[in-house]
């Protein structure tokens, strides 16, 4: 009895243990990530042609176009043309301070050098009547001195009396100064006498002239005058603007003469030369490639030294342009036919040597190669490879 009671507890016990353990909540499996295979892209080595490119942006714009400025500082008084406005070579467009005090110093030294002229023309008409005047009495002085020289040694051996021979003596002074004063008279007139009567009628002139050409620079330091027939791109003062001296108030251009202008950067010019080919599209035409070439470069390569315009003219000069429209240029650095190349996407770089991952035969080897020309999409291969080779990217 005793024995079957145990086995009964046994049993409960048991029965009670199965159901705690069985009751409750099934675990949660772990998860265990799956690797992902990424495939890397591949590339075929291909055989063409190589075009390396450097696109710019440009406008089209006057060959002829002026930045125009006062040499001196003041105040303007007038502006005589508007933006828009074409002109003729030597029109005035500005005014500075009062011009009429400056109109009436030019007036005067232009008086005055028409009088110097005129006393030089009369001076060289009347020079060889004074010179014969003064050489006919230069010839009679000299006929007085031989007179008065021979007196006075005829009155010396006659022993005249003191007093007579005084007299003499005066004469012949006298004689001897009228004698140098016809001779000086004769070298005044001559005509290639530097200090003579014309050559100070000339000295006379050229400072009359001297003076004309000042008052003039003065005018014109107060009156901006077109340089060259064109048109008035921008105005940048108004009547009472006070202006510095070289400071660009104008813009003038000559409409009638375009061409396609761009400023690259210092490394694009680098790769320019003069008569390089370039293709041109225009704002209003995207649709056409109009062929050209540059005609003019930057001395310097240098992005801060002074003008780095590139300047392109069209290979059909009938073409029309129309001023300040944009266009995109792009210029053909240097070309490869029948060149092996690969995307640049297909080539690693390590410590300045240049490879590529060849597969053949599903095993993949580094292979060392050298690089030639560069373009956006493809790089030419100049050794290391062949034809067909499949490259695995990156």
């Amino acid at each position: 009895m005793k024995k079957t009671s145990r086995i009964w507890i046994l049993t409960i016990l048991a029965f009670l243990l199965a159901a705690c353990v069985g009751g409750g909540p099934a675990p949660t499996p772990t998860l265990v990530a799956t690797p992902v295979t990424v495939e890397k892209p591949t590339y075929t080595v291909q055989q063409g042609t190589i075009t390396k490119m450097v696109q710019l942006n440009g406008r089209v714009t006057p060959i002829q176009q002026q930045e125009l400025y006062f040499r001196s500082a003041g105040f303007v008084k007038e502006v005589l043309v508007e933006t828009g406005e074409s002109v003729a070579e030597g029109d005035v467009l500005i005014r500075l301070d009062e011009p009429e005090q400056y109109e009436a110093n030019v007036t005067s030294a232009q008086l005055a050098a028409a009088q110097a002229q005129v006393d030089l023309e009369r001076t060289k008409l009347e020079a060889p009547i004074r010179l014969a005047q003064a050489e006919i009495a230069l010839d009679q002085a000299r006929k007085n001195l031989q007179n008065a020289t021979d007196a006075l040694v005829y009155l010396q051996n006659a022993g005249v009396s003191q007093e007579r021979l005084n007299t003499a003596h005066y004469q012949a002074d006298l004689a001897l100064g009228l004698f140098n004063q016809a001779t000086a008279e004769v070298t005044y007139w001559r005509s290639d006498n530097p200090i003579g009567e014309v050559a100070l009628a000339e000295l006379r002139l050229a400072e009359a002239e001297a003076r004309l050409d000042l008052a003039l620079k003065s005018q014109e330091a107060i009156e901006l005058r077109a340089p060259f027939a064109g048109e008035i791109l921008s105005l940048g003062v108004v009547p009472g603007s006070s202006v510095n001296a070289f400071q660009a108030v104008v813009t003038l251009a000559d409409p009638s003469e375009l061409e396609i202008t761009a400023v690259p950067n210092a490394e694009d010019i680098s790769l320019m030369g003069i008569g390089q080919e370039v293709s041109v599209r225009f704002s209003s035409q995207s649709g056409t490639v109009f062929p050209g070439e540059i005609t003019n470069l930057p001395l310097s390569t240098l992005a801060t030294s002074g003008d780095q315009t590139v300047h392109i003219s069209l290979e059909d000069k009938t073409t029309t342009l129309k001023l300040g429209e944009a266009a995109t240029i792009q210029v053909i650095i240097d070309t490869r036919e029948n060149a092996l190349w690969l995307p640049p996407a297909a080539i690693r770089s390590f410590q300045g040597q240049d490879f590529v991952f060849v597969e053949s035969g599903g095993v993949q080897r580094r292979v060392n190669i050298v690089l030639g020309l560069r373009a956006d999409d493809r790089v030419e291969i100049v050794s290391g490879l062949e034809e067909g080779q499949t490259v695995i990217g990156q």
